[in-house]
């Protein structure tokens, strides 16, 4: 049996004390992350539990970022629902400058390891385009 793995988000002092480290972010980002776009911007969104708050704090400190968290109460068209935190990330200098430079992979090495990858990739280019304004550009008819 593999042994599990306790992320250093869990209830536990010892473990809530240790560092995050950014091949960490890779895998949570690879589970628990959406690389998309809102009203035509790019967007990293971040969700859980809203009992993971004081990771998601972790996490803005490890990007060296200020935005907010988001808390989102329960449905109440749904009995199992539960309230969540989210770390919505839209500043195109901060995605461009500082998200998109951690995640990059150079010769096929990088910290995302699943189908997310691919996305990721997708999604930097719409980074791009937002970023130098590619997206103003009126297309011209032929």
């Amino acid at each position: 049996m593999k042994t599990p793995y306790l992320a250093p988000a869990a209830q536990s002092k010892e473990i809530n004390n240790l560092p995050l480290t950014i091949n960490w972010l890779g895998g949570f980002t690879d589970g628990d992350s959406t690389f998309s776009i809102l009203n035509f911007k790019p967007r990293l969104k971040y969700e859980n539990h809203i009992k993971e708050l004081n990771l998601f704090e972790r996490i803005k400190d490890l990007l060296k970022i200020k935005n907010n968290l988001n808390l989102t109460k329960p449905r109440k068209n749904r009995p199992n629902s539960n309230a969540t935190v989210n770390l919505d990330i839209t500043d195109i200098h901060i995605l461009k400058n500082k998200i998109v430079p951690i995640f990059y992979t150079h010769k096929g090495i990088g910290i995302l390891k699943s189908k997310k990858l691919k996305d990721f990739n997708d999604w930097s280019i719409v980074v791009d385009i937002y970023y130098f304004g590619y997206h103003l550009i009126l297309a011209q008819a032929q």
